[in-house]
C-alpha cells in the first residue's frame, strides 16, 4: 500500500513539473520581459544572432517581439560580462568567446579572456604530466615488488 502511495505520489510529481514546464514554454511574447531576457543573455556574454530565435519564436506565434527593450537589457548585461576580470574567468575555465563584447569592452576583456585561456590550457598540460608521471610511479613500483 505504501508502495503504491509512493508510485502515485511520484506520477504526480512528475505531471505537476511537466505541466510547469508546459506553462512556462507557452508564455506569451507580450508577458515576457524583455529587457530582462535582454540582461540575462548579455550577462553571460550570448552572441547577438540569439535575438533572430526570439523574433522567430514570436513571429510564428502572431505575436510581437519588443526588440528595444530586449536590445536595452542585453546592452546592461554585456558591460557586466565584458569585465577583463570576467574574461579571465571564462578563458581559465575553458569557456569560448562568442564575439559578443561592443568594441569598446572588447580589447580589455579578449586581454584577459587570453591569459586565462592560456593558464587553463597550462593546467591541462600540468594534469597530462601528473597523469604521466602516477603512471610511471605505478610501474617502478610494480617492478620493485616483482623483483
Amino acid at each position: 500500500m505504501r508502495r503504491n502511495l509512493a508510485i502515485l505520489a511520484t506520477r504526480w510529481v512528475l505531471i505537476c513539473l511537466s505541466l510547469a514546464a508546459v506553462g512556462a514554454q507557452a508564455a506569451s511574447c507580450a508577458d515576457l520581459d524583455w529587457e530582462r531576457e535582454g540582461y540575462r543573455d548579455g550577462n553571460q556574454g550570448q552572441p547577438m544572432h540569439r535575438i533572430g530565435r526570439y523574433q522567430s519564436d514570436c513571429s510564428t506565434r502572431g505575436e510581437a517581439f519588443d526588440r528595444d527593450s530586449y536590445l536595452a537589457g542585453r546592452l546592461r548585461g554585456l558591460e557586466n560580462y565584458c569585465q577583463p576580470s570576467v574574461g579571465y574567468e571564462a578563458g581559465a575555465q575553458g569557456r569560448q568567446y562568442m564575439g559578443s563584447c561592443p568594441q569598446a569592452l572588447e580589447p580589455s576583456f579578449l586581454d584577459a579572456f587570453r591569459a586565462g585561456a592560456r593558464i587553463h590550457s597550462l593546467r591541462r598540460v600540468i594534469a597530462q604530466i601528473d597523469r604521466q608521471l602516477a603512471w610511471y610511479q605505478d610501474r617502478l613500483q610494480s617492478d620493485a615488488l616483482d623483483q
